[in-house]
């Protein structure tokens, strides 16, 4: 075959490749965000189990399709960061677990500064909540089932933006820095649901930054899902139990 078909053959694999992520994986999330910015109150009027099963069938979703794309590429799985031989796994283990303990000493020192600070860190962090409508997830039941999606979640979103859209697409076109901003960029718009406030745009940004570091030096999206599972369990436990704590408290409040 002529090398000028070959090359269009590869580019227009890799055109309909990247489409199908797009379309399948991506655009809904980003239709989800525009949605959900133009009507706040839309996550509140949804039942816990009807989004936790929604949620899930979502992510797992996704996590199916990147899975079935890097099972047909050259490189296999390995093309998407879905890497478990013995060689990066020492370094892969190191870079998770160093990112990992980061990511939590964010919450020590949190407790370290100053009172004004802690309140403005809070009043943020609330209103992350509220847009999210975390706080109607009151049970153990409830919780625990959110927590199943959330985890699924975590993975699908690492797949996709950190294993399939840098190290995937790096790995077809030989760049990768047009691939780490394109990841960062749509990982900041896919959050915006939360809030346009700069800080949460930004800390957004970081921690996309971060997650797509680990995965790079060390070839594998696990490096990148272990911390990202971790940071946002605790950070889902301690808004609920702050919640619960003012829950408590509001009828000892109200009854004198």
């Amino acid at each position: 075959m002529e090398p000028a078909r070959l090359i269009e053959g590869w580019i227009m694999t890799l055109f309909l490749e990247v489409m199908v992520v797009f379309t399948v994986a991506i655009l809904p999330q980003i239709a989800a965000t525009i949605f959900i910015s133009r009507d706040p109150a839309y996550l509140e009027s949804l039942s816990p189990g009807k989004r936790s099963i929604s949620s899930l069938i979502g992510f797992v979703a996704y996590i199916v399709l990147i899975v079935y794309v890097a099972a047909n590429r050259p490189g296999g799985l390995s093309s998407v960061g879905l890497t478990f031989t013995a060689r990066p796994a020492p370094i892969s283990i190191l870079v998770a677990a160093t990112l990992t303990a980061y990511l939590l000493l964010i919450f020590l020192v949190g407790r370290l500064r100053s009172k004004e600070v802690q309140q403005r860190r809070e009043t943020l962090r609330r209103s992350v909540f509220e847009a999210g409508g975390f706080s109607k997830f009151k049970s153990l039941p409830e919780r625990c089932a959110y927590l199943i999606g959330l985890w699924t979640g975590v993975i699908a979103e690492d797949l996709v933006y950190r294993g399939y859209l840098v190290l995937g697409l790096a790995s077809s076109t030989g760049i990768l820095w047009p691939w780490i901003i394109l990841s960062m960029t749509l990982s900041v718009v896919i959050h915006l649901y939360q809030g346009r406030d700069p800080r949460l745009m930004l800390g957004q940004a970081v921690f996309a930054l971060l997650f797509i570091g680990a995965v790079v030096v060390t070839g594998s999206v696990i490096a990148a899902i272990i911390p990202h599972l971790a940071y946002d369990t605790i950070w889902f436990l301690r808004g609920w139990a702050i919640d619960d704590k003012v829950s408590m408290a509001q009828p000892l409040s109200e009854g004198r």
